[in-house]
């Protein structure tokens, strides 16, 4: 996914249907963190798009307040910090089983 900031705060609002004072409030509370050009203009990635949709949707569709997107979003990150995590221990299982399929076994 394109990280890299493509859309300026007006083209953001227009394509999320949002004012682009609202935009501000998001990244004021620290909802979402545009990257910035060398004259401090606002640029929002593809990632920040999708972000700024579900929060979007969090406050319009199932009216939740700010505080309650910002829980449910860390919430969201710690379990895909998790999931990541399991995944790893799990790689790392396997590959000390197949190491220790490889090696001969050694008798005294």
């Amino acid at each position: 996914m394109v990280t890299e900031g493509v859309y300026v705060n007006s083209v953001a609002a227009r394509l999320l249907h949002m004012h682009p004072q609202t935009l501000r409030k998001y990244e004021r509370v620290g909802l979402v963190i545009p990257s910035r050009t060398i004259g401090m203009l606002r640029l929002y990635s593809v990632e920040d798009i999708v972000q700024l949709k579900l929060i979007k949707y969090m406050v319009e569709d199932l009216g939740m307040n700010l505080a309650g997107v910002e829980f449910s979003l860390r919430l969201v990150d710690e379990v895909m910090e998790l999931k990541e995590r399991i995944r790893l221990v799990a790689r790392s299982k396997r590959v000390l089983s197949l190491i220790q399929i490889s090696e001969p076994t050694r008798l005294g």
